[in-house]
């Protein structure tokens, strides 16, 4: 994640994988997507159609990545979407519901052992 942090890097290409995608969201980064199997397929189409953060590549050669890069970096909007993504996943309020819903299974665990 140390790479995908800096600055110089201004967008990542993804197999859409859930952990490289919540990695991009953390980081803050435009996706370049390029799924190949599995759930990879869905994350996708949230990234790109949903989320509107991604761009999918139509295959892998020279010309598909150039449009893919032109896309995804060419987009004003998505930094914007990226931020607004990142807090309502990762930022305050998303910490402060983890929490609260941490503390009521706590709560509820604790109720039903003191039953037995």
């Amino acid at each position: 994640m140390e790479v995908l942090q800096h600055f110089a890097v201004g967008c990542y290409l993804t197999h859409c994988e859930w952990n490289s995608t919540v990695e991009a969201v953390q980081c803050r980064k435009r996706m370049l997507c390029f799924p190949v199997a599995g759930d990879q397929f869905v994350n996708c189409r949230y990234i790109v159609e949903k989320w509107r953060v991604g761009v999918e590549l139509s295959g892998f050669g020279r010309q598909e990545l150039e449009e893919g890069l032109e896309k995804v970096m060419g987009d004003g909007e998505m930094n914007g979407k990226l931020e607004s993504l990142y807090e309502l996943s990762l930022g305050k309020e998303a910490k402060c519901s983890a929490i609260a819903n941490l503390n009521a299974f706590v709560d509820l665990l604790i109720g039903k052992t003191q039953d037995l």
